[in-house]
């Protein structure tokens, strides 16, 4: 591998372009299981039929554990709609069609969302009646049976040059509900800066989940998105939580 130009970076990971490959470089955080699980998450997604790359390698780089997966050129529906702001509700739009889409799939080898939201809502820096709050509303919603990508923002899909997308970043990826994924979707976007109003509108009249549902599951994503997040990023997320 030829790893000399990043394409991507984040806190505990970097994105290198290696020919036609894309190869992602995660830090010591990342465990060899956490490395294989989001490999066999985007595997399901593309053995589904959606448009994601393929996978092609997992390796150890460096003491690193690396995830190879084909490049898509092209850039994000993130950095379009930031050079076009008149085009938004367009990006947004497109968003929605490929959420719905992969919605659309079921996904019985992934981890249930309700688990994985309940393992993050122990670990969450909360105050124990807060804790409590959550683990009660937990129980009160359904389970389903959906692919649920968990962290679909524009910054996850990429637009080619010849008009195509495809969805990246399938690390949080479960089997959930439709209204689980869209507060996850809604919350991020809150985080990056951007009223989350109307995506939620786009996405109740295109997928015809009301409102009340997918609030339904605000606190809870809030509070599994507080997990590893900053202080900042806490006191966003605080009112979603009520406290």
């Amino acid at each position: 591998m030829e790893l000399d130009r990043i394409i991507a970076l984040s806190n505990t990971v970097t994105v290198y372009r290696d020919g036609d490959r894309c190869v992602k470089v995660f830090d010591a955080s990342h465990s060899a299981a956490d490395v294989l699980q989001e490999a066999l998450h985007q595997a399901v997604a593309v053995e589904a039929g959606l448009p994601v790359p393929p996978v092609l390698e997992v390796t150890a780089l460096n003491g690193r554990w690396a995830l190879a997966s084909q490049l898509i050129r092209g850039e994000t529906l993130r950095q379009y709609i930031q050079k076009n702001p008149q085009k938004r509700e367009e990006g947004l739009r497109l968003l929605v069609r490929l959420q719905l889409l992969v919605l659309e799939k079921t996904a019985s080898c992934l981890p249930r969302c309700k688990e994985q939201l309940a393992r993050s809502i122990e670990r969450a820096p909360l105050p124990e009646h807060v804790r409590s709050n959550l683990r009660t509303r937990i129980c009160s919603v359904p389970d389903g049976d959906r692919l649920c990508h968990g962290s679909l923002d524009p910054a996850n899909i990429i637009l080619t040059p010849e008009g195509e997308a495809s969805i990246l970043g399938w690390a949080n990826a479960s089997r959930g509900c439709p209204e689980a994924d869209a507060a996850c979707t809604a919350l991020r976007l809150r985080l990056q800066g951007t009223d989350p109003e109307q995506y939620l509108r786009l996405f109740g009249q295109q997928s015809g989940h009301s409102r009340e549902e997918i609030n339904a599951w605000l606190p809870l994503v809030a509070a599994a998105l507080t997990v590893g997040s900053t202080e900042a990023q806490r006191e966003i997320l605080k009112p979603y939580m009520n406290y």
